[in-house]
């Protein structure tokens, strides 16, 4: 479910994770991706994993996971899964590939190239634990914005 992948990857930030990227004894083997180290500038971290190739900029970003060449700017970022973005992916009329600035996002799974416009919500303030609308759903309480997203300027959800 939704749910489970979502709780999954929250585990994997705790202090006593069930599984862990830093363990000798169980190393991991990726694919070589040739990425520059994540830049990041006036932005507070806390439990979070973040991704080679990112770029966070005047950013909060709490108990999330950043994934690769993920872009944010003057964001706030808490408990979700930001999957990134695809090499050599086209820039396309709306949002850009990224965060848009002034963006609030919790309790989210932002799929691979999702373009999330400026000054947008995507809280679930209210709990919903399903519904859907233009370019997201939520499943068991989860915000998702599906791969290639499009979520445009100042939605609220």
């Amino acid at each position: 479910t939704i749910g489970a992948f979502y709780e999954a990857h929250m585990e994997l930030l705790g202090p006593d994770a069930p599984f862990r990227f830093d363990d000798n004894r169980w190393p991991i083997f990726t694919r070589a991706r040739f990425l520059p180290c994540a830049r990041i500038s006036g932005t507070r971290i806390d439990r979070s994993l973040i991704a080679e190739g990112t770029r966070l900029e005047d950013c909060e970003v709490s108990g999330s996971i950043i994934g690769i060449r993920s872009i944010a700017r003057d964001a706030v970022i808490r408990d979700s899964f930001i999957v990134g973005v695809d090499p050599r992916y086209p820039e396309l009329e709306g949002p850009p590939v990224g965060i848009g600035a002034g963006t609030h996002i919790s309790t989210a799974i932002i799929d691979k190239n999702a373009r999330i416009g400026c000054n947008v919500r995507l809280v679930n303030e209210a709990g919903v634990r399903e519904a859907s609308g233009d370019g997201w759903v939520i499943k068991d309480g989860v915000i998702v914005v599906p791969k290639n997203g499009i979520i445009p300027d100042g939605t609220v959800v």
